[in-house]
């Protein structure tokens, strides 16, 4: 009787701390929906590691700066904002900075940590200012509205793709031409779509939690009872059993990560004592002044309104676009974002970003900083062991005993994919859609620039375009008809400098619009 009196109390106090009653929810629902989003979202924590490990320096100090930031974000988002919404690895970001790498001889990790800090400084300024009135509040309904809608279809686009149900021609994917366990994945991640259906045929508050644990339950479930006979070198169950339990039983002694490794070899503050040194760049001819303000303005742009995109589609999945709470703190979480990435840097960590799986909360009931903090716990979990990894990594590019070095075995081990939490991800990114109810038909001065921040952020692969065309095509018709003479000088200014943006970053070259486009946040989505 004592034990449920105090389990009441923690509850009760809980309920106090976040409003939860207040706000129409339960502590069991944030709770649940914590772990629903943190599930699928911890996965985007590995894909970076992967992307820019071998630049860091190594995986395990990469792994580690990313996840502690993201563990102080979510957490401050859920305790100091109480809004639904958690932080990840910016997966576009990360691109970005492999992208100027890759594009500039002489720039090092170090000269683009300390690009990112400055503008996470900038935006910082920008969110917390008058300013924020100029680059937000001031955007066009049809454009500000639009940018849930956008983020999902690319959601749904770069999920489907990832999942194996869509190829990257855009057809619909050959059971022929798949093994048979990525056949196995195929139908089961096709399945979630009916499983998630009875769940919400049935009122399951958290279907999208349910739906991803259902699915990783069945792949061990059937990578034991039906691939076992394979099982000493057998492709089918390696791949679900030996590969991951060999990342916590190795007997070759080369565990691939724990938390000691990340924090010996972290790139703490070196942002500082080597980032501001570009005399490798500007002996290869490079021009410093230049760089930083390209850089600069292309950074600040894709930061902020990823983080507004991203931010309003949990709004629309929770059905909360008008909700006083979420309007309200907007800027605070807008805030703490930006905040979260001057301190990226000084750990070596590429920036962080509003996590497109805050929409898995908020379409699960989140509605308080409770789920966030529940997520925040987790990736207090993930910042001492891979276990997530393991459980929910569909493939893997695991090596075998024979490998003697534990970063090595890490480097081969982050080649990973997650096919069902993009599924997940897929699901959530239908119901960002929802956002296409504020589409106005009647006013066109809306509907245009609606439609093309919608192309430019799915399509483009990023929100900051969507909002560059969207807010070039406003202009232009405010322009050229009749109400020109309301036209705002601020706005037509905006939409240049977006513009002008955007070019300079297409013009950037294939490799950049291959890499911007990465999936969001969880093995995928966005970039954004």
């Amino acid at each position: 009787m004592k034990e449920n009196t105090k389990t009441n109390g923690f509850a009760a106090a809980l309920d106090s701390k976040f409003e939860v009653s207040k706000r129409g929810s339960s502590v069991k629902q944030e709770v649940l929906a914590g772990i629903g989003a943190f599930l699928v979202g911890v996965s985007a924590l590995l894909v970076n590691t992967q992307l820019i490990g071998t630049y860091y320096g190594n995986y395990a100090g990469s792994y580690f700066g990313i996840t502690f930031v993201v563990l102080l974000a979510t957490a401050i988002l859920g305790i100091v904002a109480n809004v639904p919404v958690m932080a990840t690895a910016s997966m576009g970001m990360s691109t970005l900075v492999l992208t100027f790498l890759s594009a500039n001889s002489g720039l090092t990790y170090a000269n683009m940590m300390l690009i990112t800090l400055i503008s996470a400084v900038i935006t910082l300024v920008i969110v917390a200012s008058p300013l924020k009135k100029i680059f937000i509040d001031a955007l066009p309904e049809g454009v500000r509205k639009a940018l849930p809608a956008g983020v999902g279809l690319y959601v749904i686009l770069k999920g489907l793709q990832n999942t194996g149900l869509v190829s990257e021609a855009g057809t619909l994917a050959s059971i022929s031409d798949l093994g048979t366990l990525q056949a196995f994945y195929f139908w089961l991640a096709l399945g979630a779509i009916l499983i998630y259906a009875v769940y919400l045929a049935v009122g399951r508050k958290n279907a999208l939690g349910s739906t991803y644990l259902i699915l990783i339950a069945l792949m061990w479930a059937c990578g034991i009872i039906f691939y076992m006979e394979s099982f000493i070198g057998g492709q089918t169950a390696t791949t679900v059993v030996y590969e991951r339990l060999n990342l916590f039983f190795a007997t070759d002694g080369a565990q691939p990560y724990n938390i000691a490794n990340g924090i010996s070899s972290m790139s703490f503050g070196k942002v500082l004592s080597e980032g501001t040194n570009f005399a490798a760049y500007t002996e290869g001819g490079g021009k410093a002044a230049q760089l930083m303000f390209t850089s600069i303005l292309t950074f600040v742009t894709f930061g902020l309104y990823s983080n507004v995109g991203t931010y309003e589609a949990a709004a629309v999945c929770g059905n909360m676009e008008n909700d006083e709470n979420m309007e309200k703190k907007e800027k605070l979480a807008l805030m703490i974002a930006s905040a979260a990435n001057i301190i990226a840097p000084l750990f070596g960590a590429c920036p962080v970003e509003i996590g497109a799986h805050s929409s898995i909360a908020t379409k699960d009931g989140a509605k308080t900083g409770l789920a966030s903090c529940t997520a925040a716990v987790g990736y207090l979990i993930a910042l001492f062991t891979w276990f997530f990894f393991a459980m929910s990594a569909t493939t893997t590019n695991g090596v075998g005993m024979w490998i003697n070095d534990t970063e090595v075995k890490l480097a081969a081990y982050v080649q990973d994919s997650f096919a069902f939490n993009d599924m997940i991800m897929v699901l959530a990114g239908v119901c960002m859609l929802k956002a296409f109810r504020n589409f106005d038909t009647k006013n066109i001065e809306n509907a245009v620039p609606f439609i093309a921040t919608i192309f430019g952020t799915a399509f483009l692969g990023n929100a900051a375009y969507g909002v560059a065309l969207g807010l070039g095509a406003y202009v232009i018709l405010k322009l050229i008809g009749s109400s020109r003479k309301e036209t705002n000088l601020v706005t037509v200014a905006l939409a240049v400098v977006l513009i002008a943006a955007s070019i300079y970053c297409i013009k950037a070259g294939t490799n950049f619009v291959e890499v911007v486009q990465q999936p969001f946040g969880f093995g995928g989505p966005p970039g954004m």
